[in-house]
C-alpha cells in the first residue's frame, strides 16, 4: 500500500454549507490500493462535506498522483539514458573479484593503481567530450572498466595493457564490444616510438571513422611522460593526437603546465605550450586509487592547436633542441650547444641562430619561452636543410 500525503485546501476554496464554512477535517478513502490522507487546516472548523464532493476530490488527487508518478519514471529513464556509462564502471570490489578469479593482484612495479572513484571516472569521460566518430587510445586499460565506458561514446577504442593477465581479463570483459581492440603489449616500441601494432590500429581506426584521435586514460606511473612526448613529437608516425585527457602523478601534471623559470619547467612543458594548451582539471588524493599510491595525482587536459603547430617546421627538431638545451638547464645557452650531438652536431653557427631568434646566448634554457624554442628549432631546420 502506498500513502500519499496531500496538503490541505485553502479555506476559500471549500464549499460553503449553510451558514458555516466547510472544512475537510480528515478523509480516508481506499482507491485502487492507495490511501489518500487529507488534513484539516488548523483554522477551519470540522464539518462534513457532501459525499459527492469528497469523492470528486479523491478522484482529482488520485489522477494527479498518477501523473506525478509517470513524470518521475520518465525523468529517471531520461537520466539513465544521459549517463549510460556510469553503471558499467567497475567498483573496487568488482575489480578485486576479477583479479582474484585470475589469481593475480595489482603490480605496483608496473605502476598499477586502479581509479575506483566512479564520479572521477565519469568526470574524466565527460571532460574528453568524445564524439561518435572519435578514436580513443587508452593505455593501461586494466580490467576494462573504463574501456567499456569509452566504447559507449567513441567510434573505436584501442586499449593497450602491458600486463598479460590484465589484458586477458579486459578481453573477456569486452568480448561483446564490437568497437574495442585490446592489445596486450608495451605501448612504447622504444624511447622515441610507439608500438607498431598500436600505431597500425590507430591509423586504421582513424581512416575508418574519420574523427579525432584522443588519448583518454588513467595512465600507469612511469609511462605517462614518454608516451605524451612521443604522441606530440611524431612518435606515432603520421597519426596525430588531437587531445589528451589523463590522470598522471602530480609532479608530471606540474611539468605539463609549468611556465618558464619554474623548477618544473622542462621538455614536456615546452612541447605542450608549443603545440597547444594544457591545464589541470582536478588534483586527486591517493584514496581515490586502489591500491593507494604514495603520491598525489592529477587529472590533466591537453588540446592541440593547429595555429601553433603551423609555426613549427619540424616537430622532431623542436624536441631535439629542447632536449639539448634543457639537458643543461643551469648553464648558459652558449655553453649548452657545445654538447650538441646527432643532427644538431652539424649546426655550426649557433651565435647567428641565437641572434636571428632574438635570444640572448647568456640566458639559461629554463628562461626561454616555447616561442623562443620554436624560433631556434626552425632556424636549425633551415641550417640543416638549405634550399
Amino acid at each position: 500500500m502506498q500513502v500519499y500525503m496531500v496538503p490541505p485546501l485553502p479555506v476559500h476554496k471549500l464549499r460553503i454549507v449553510g451558514r458555516q464554512r466547510a472544512a475537510l477535517s480528515r478523509v480516508e478513502h481506499q482507491l485502487a490500493g492507495d490511501t489518500l490522507l487529507f488534513h484539516r487546516p488548523p483554522f477551519a472548523r470540522p464539518t462534513r462535506c457532501p459525499f459527492r464532493h469528497r469523492l470528486r476530490l479523491l478522484q482529482i488527487f488520485s489522477s494527479l498522483s498518477l501523473i506525478i508518478h509517470c513524470l518521475l519514471v520518465s525523468c529517471g529513464t531520461a537520466l539513465k539514458a544521459a549517463c549510460p556509462t556510469e553503471a558499467n564502471m567497475q567498483t573496487k570490489q568488482q575489480i578485486a573479484k576479477l583479479l582474484a578469479s585470475a589469481g593475480v593482484s595489482p603490480n605496483k612495479r608496473l605502476g598499477q593503481h586502479f581509479l575506483i572513484d566512479l564520479n572521477l571516472m565519469q568526470l574524466l569521460l565527460d571532460s574528453a567530450h568524445i564524439h561518435a566518430g572519435d578514436v580513443v587510445l587508452e593505455v593501461g586499460c586494466g580490467t576494462g572498466s573504463f574501456t567499456e565506458a569509452l566504447s559507449k561514446v567513441a567510434g573505436f577504442v584501442v586499449a593497450v595493457e602491458y600486463d598479460p593477465a590484465l589484458a586477458r581479463i579486459a578481453a573477456q570483459q569486452l568480448d561483446e564490444a564490437y568497437n574495442v581492440q585490446v592489445i596486450g603489449a608495451d605501448v612504447l616500441q622504444s624511447k622515441n616510438r610507439l608500438n607498431d601494432e598500436v600505431v597500425g590500429a590507430l591509423r586504421q581506426a582513424v581512416a575508418d571513422y574519420g574523427g579525432k584521435m584522443l588519448l583518454v586514460a588513467n595512465l600507469p606511473y612511469g609511462v605517462g611522460s614518454p608516451l605524451m612526448v612521443d604522441l606530440i613529437a611524431g612518435g606515432a608516425g603520421d597519426v596525430v593526437c588531437d587531445a589528451m585527457y589523463v590522470t598522471v602523478q602530480k609532479e608530471v601534471a606540474d611539468r605539463l603546465v609549468a611556465a618558464p623559470g619554474n623548477k618544473d619547467y622542462g621538455i614536456l612543458s615546452i612541447l605542450m605550450a608549443a603545440t597547444g594548451k594544457a591545464q589541470i582539471i582536478r588534483k586527486l588524493k591517493p584514496g581515490v586509487f586502489w591500491p593507494r599510491p604514495q603520491v598525489d595525482s592529477a587529472m590533466v587536459a591537453y588540446q592541440r592547436q593547429k595555429t601553433k603547430v603551423k609555426q613549427i617546421k619540424d616537430i622532431a627538431m623542436l624536441k631535439e633542441v629542447a632536449g639539448l638545451l634543457m639537458g643543461h638547464r643551469r648553464k648558459m645557452l652558449k655553453a649548452c650547444v657545445k654538447f650538441a650531438d646527432g643532427g644538431l652536431a652539424e649546426v655550426h653557427h649557433w651565435g647567428d641562430i641565437f641572434d636571428r631568434a632574438f635570444v640572448d646566448p647568456h640566458h639559461r634554457p629554463e628562461q626561454l619561452s616555447a616561442e623562443n624554442y620554436i624560433s631556434i628549432a626552425n632556424l636549425c631546420h633551415e641550417a640543416l636543410n638549405p634550399q
